[in-house]
């Protein structure tokens, strides 16, 4: 399949040559739609002078299954991110209808380049939901680069119902291993693992993301990485936390501003919660 290069640094699939394949319906209508990137650069006006919107039109179920986000969280995107999001959603939500082999086979008969994507939206995801951010702060580094940790509640849920769950979706069917031998050979693997391994660790520390996403991330790379050893990491609580842990379990009165007021086994709770008496 030829590509069609938009400048010195970007390329999209030609529409002339991409073949429907019969089987696989609205799975690889989407596959194929999602095929806009930036290989080597970054997609905003920052890192390309030449930079001018998309002209793909997002429409039907891809379009539909973005707008279900808040836009206000997506203002930090570039538009070719949007797209990818939402091709990934979609692809997500045909899962969810029972097409998941169908998404898988159109997946591994596409360009190699949509394998591509598919890992760009976990390691190269802007920044979402961080609406109060100088623009400075917003990511907008190239897709060779790692996109910084985010814990916000809207970028869970897109990563949640997006790659990590179109993945695991995949994982269940007897040609996943052609999925993970076709992500081991794209140029961005080692950043999808970086990214998964990353998420297992912040469980440690109790961030949002590592809570929710680590065990979908730790599914993946046990496929990905037969044999290693990822079992959940727990953090020890501090002091501060113990103390609150342990004042919700006993008898203690608290101020509205959360400070406790009167605990009438004192001794006890601060024994409880490994503290000196």
């Amino acid at each position: 399949m030829e590509h069609e290069p938009l400048g010195d640094k970007t390329w999209a699939l030609k529409e002339a040559n991409l073949s429907v394949l019969p089987k696989a319906g609205a799975a690889n209508s989407l596959v194929k739609r999602n095929g806009e990137y930036s290989r080597k650069s970054g997609s905003g006006p920052s890192t390309d002078p030449e930079f001018s919107p998309s002209r793909i039109m997002l429409r039907g179920l891809a379009a539909s299954c973005l707008n279900q986000m808040k836009q206000s969280d997506l203002m930090w995107l570039v538009q070719v991110q949007m797209e990818q999001m939402a091709g990934v959603l979609a692809l997500k939500s045909l899962c969810d209808d029972g097409k998941t082999e169908s998404v898988l086979f159109s997946l591994l008969n596409a360009d190699p380049m949509i394998i591509d994507v598919l890992i760009q939206t976990i390691h190269w995801t802007g920044r979402i939901a961080d609406e109060d951010l100088e623009r400075d702060e917003g990511f907008n580094g190239p897709p060779t680069e790692l996109s910084p940790d985010q814990s916000a509640k809207p970028y869970v849920q897109f990563m949640s119902r997006g790659p990590l769950g179109l993945m695991v979706a995949m994982s269940q069917f007897k040609f996943s291993p052609a999925l993970w031998a076709a992500l081991e050979r794209s140029e961005f693997y080692p950043l999808l693992i970086r990214r998964l391994l990353r998420l297992v660790a912040r469980e440690a520390l109790g961030t949002h993301d590592g809570t929710k996403l680590a065990p979908k991330a730790r599914k993946i790379l046990q496929n990905l990485l037969p044999g290693i050893d990822l079992q959940p990491l727990k953090r020890k609580q501090t002091a501060t936390e113990r103390v609150e842990t342990h004042t919700h379990r006993s008898r203690c009165r608290r101020h509205d501003d959360g400070r406790i007021a009167e605990c009438l086994d004192s001794a006890m709770f601060m024994k409880n919660a490994g503290l000196q008496v």
